[in-house]
């Protein structure tokens, strides 16, 4: 989650991040004033931007936390039924 501490809704949702958090996904905060060179290799402008990795390449890119809760679901089925 690249954030900012002046980002309402960064803030809003450090809540729902715990709870992905423990149900042991694997979630970084980065924050604009702190990590300003991730941001800039990562091209990010905007906050809140989520950027989700699987295998370490970047599947999905949004501002939404509805969006990146989808593509999360979405990763998961398909890595459910590779399995089998």
């Amino acid at each position: 989650m690249f954030s900012a501490s002046d980002c309402r809704p960064c803030q809003q949702q450090k809540t729902q991040f715990q709870q992905l958090r423990a149900q042991g996904l694997e979630i970084h905060e980065l924050d604009r004033d702190r990590d300003a060179a991730a941001f800039a290799h990562y091209g990010v402008s905007r906050t809140p931007t989520y950027i989700l990795f699987a295998d370490g390449a970047e599947v999905q890119r949004t501002g939404s936390l509805a969006l990146l809760v989808t593509a999360l679901k979405a990763l998961v089925w398909v890595a459910h039924w590779m399995l089998f």
